[in-house]
């Protein structure tokens, strides 16, 4: 079974390539962020063409993600346990409801050998905005990194619920942190920037302590990078970091065979500036 996750950066901008990647890879399921429009807006009948149900959450202009899958999407949620968010997220406090910047959507998928609860996550990426640079503070003393951090802690609740109950995750998304020195293309300079922040390692490294970095292990010397910046030819000049992930717990690590970026898909024109990271996983 193939799965993917895949930044796409306006899935209105980038269906071209998300249909060829569709069309060439054949993957089981994939798991999209930073859609970029409104559900109604998402390219479902495309999708559906290709063999693929799909799930959305969507918003205008910003984040939003998406599942699609060969298999039925059953028990759709757009939320998860948030009671840390909720004290560090303006959204939350002014409206006092889960799930407003669409950053998560998890599903059931039933296959021949069982069944897997599949999420798409968008973690915030924490940095520090105009107004708290104006204001001299720390990035972790931010209400954006609290935001990140509340964040993190709980997925990780949710995770722990779902792994007591019994259920096998493939947690797959943008999750905005690179865990270690080989994932970055500078440690010294990128130690200084969000993404790679001493601290945001902390954080990551122990969500991994539960949902295990299968792609390190498979891979102890291969980089990884998925993501490069768009400026001063990033790509070219391989300036990336390994900040997607597909992530599953412990009771679910043999089965996977292979983990990979499908590099290719960066190197299009008017691309994402994300790749495709994809996991293989058999029995």
């Amino acid at each position: 079974m193939k799965i993917i996750t895949w930044n796409v950066n306006s899935v209105k901008t980038r269906l071209e390539h998300l249909v060829h990647m569709l069309q060439k890879v054949k993957p089981d399921v994939v798991m999209l962020q930073e859609i970029k429009c409104v559900n109604e807006q998402f390219p479902i009948d495309a999708i559906n063409e290709l063999g693929y149900n799909v799930a959305v959450s969507g918003m205008k202009s910003y984040n939003g993600v998406a599942l699609i899958s060969k298999y039925p999407l059953e028990d759709v949620s757009f939320k998860f346990p948030h009671d840390s968010i909720s004290t560090h997220n303006e959204l939350y406090k002014q409206e006092g409801r889960p799930n407003l910047e669409a950053r998560y959507i998890e599903a059931v998928i039933s296959v021949p050998n069982g069944a897997y609860r599949v999420a798409s996550i968008y973690i915030p990426n924490g940095g520090v905005s105009a107004k708290e640079a104006d204001m001299g503070l720390h990035v972790y003393e931010t209400e954006r990194f609290k935001y990140k951090e509340a964040f993190y802690r709980d997925l990780k609740s949710h995770c722990n619920k779902l792994i007591t109950q019994g259920e096998t995750l493939i947690f797959g998304g943008d999750y905005n942190i690179a865990p270690e020195e080989i994932d970055v293309h500078n440690p010294k300079t990128c130690a200084l920037n969000t993404g790679f922040l001493p601290r945001e390692r902390e954080i990551l490294r122990d969500f991994m302590q539960e949902m295990p970095d299968a792609y390190r292990q498979l891979n102890p010397e291969d980089n990884g990078f998925s993501w490069w910046d768009y400026r001063r030819g990033g790509f070219t000049a391989n300036r990336g970091m390994r900040i997607d992930h597909i992530l599953l717990p412990h009771n679910a690590q043999k089965l996977v065979r292979k983990m990979s970026v499908l590099q290719e898909f960066r190197a299009m024109e008017r691309p994402s500036d994300h790749a495709p990271v994809m996991a293989v996983l058999g029995n």
